[in-house]
C-alpha cells in the first residue's frame, strides 16, 4: 500500500519518494479593459398599433359662430408654414396664431374638423394618434347633445388642431385614417 503526504504549503508540496517541487502560482497580468466608444442610436419609430404623443393647439369645443366657408368633416396633415392657408378660413384668430408659432422643422400639424353643426354642444376630441405601417390612424370623439341637455341655436364648427413630432410620423406617403365613436352624455372638460 502506498502512502501519499502532502504538506499543505503555497510554495511547495511533497510528491511520493520525498522530493519536493516548488509550486508557481502564476502572477497576475494587467489586461487593459478594451473601451467602447458609443454610438449613435437611430431615432426610434413607433411600431405598428403604437400611440405617438401630441400636443394640442386649438380646441375649439363650440358656441363659436363661424361664418366663413363650411369646411365639412375634414382630417388633415399640416407639414408647412403654406399648409396653413389651407384652413385660414376656418379657424378662429387666436388659433391661426398659435399656428403661426409652431416650428414646422421639428412638428407636423393634424387638424381635424367637424363641419357645421346646428346648435352648441356638439364636440370633436382627439383622443389618440396611433401608427400603423404608413398611416396615421386619428382615433377621435364626436361628441353630440345629449336629447334633455339644452342647447343654443347657433352654428358651430368644431375642431381640434394638434401637433407630432415629425420624427413619430411614418414613411412617406402618409395616409391619415379617422377612427371615430359618437358620445352623447356629459362632454369632456
Amino acid at each position: 500500500y502506498v502512502r501519499r503526504m502532502i504538506k499543505k504549503s503555497p510554495v511547495a508540496c511533497q510528491l511520493p519518494g520525498g522530493q519536493a517541487q516548488p509550486t508557481e502560482l502564476p502572477t497576475p497580468v494587467p489586461t487593459a479593459i478594451p473601451t467602447i466608444e458609443p454610438i449613435q442610436l437611430p431615432t426610434i419609430t413607433p411600431i405598428a398599433g403604437d400611440s405617438i404623443q401630441f400636443e394640442t393647439i386649438a380646441l375649439n369645443l363650440s358656441g363659436m359662430d363661424i361664418m366663413n366657408l363650411d369646411p365639412g368633416q375634414q382630417l388633415l396633415l399640416l407639414t408647412s408654414e403654406e399648409d396653413i392657408q389651407k384652413i385660414t378660413e376656418w379657424i378662429t384668430p387666436d388659433t391661426l396664431e398659435n399656428l403661426q408659432q409652431i416650428n414646422f422643422i421639428e412638428f407636423s400639424v393634424i387638424a381635424l374638423f367637424r363641419g357645421y353643426m346646428p346648435s352648441t354642444n356638439f364636440h370633436v376630441v382627439i383622443e389618440q394618434i396611433t401608427v400603423q405601417d404608413s398611416s396615421l390612424i386619428v382615433h377621435a370623439q364626436f361628441w353630440q347633445p345629449a336629447p334633455n341637455q339644452a342647447s343654443a341655436t347657433v352654428v358651430v364648427s368644431p375642431y381640434h388642431i394638434i401637433k407630432i413630432e415629425k420624427n413619430l410620423l411614418p414613411p412617406q406617403p402618409i395616409k391619415l385614417l379617422l377612427e371615430s365613436r359618437a358620445v352623447s352624455e356629459t362632454p369632456p372638460p
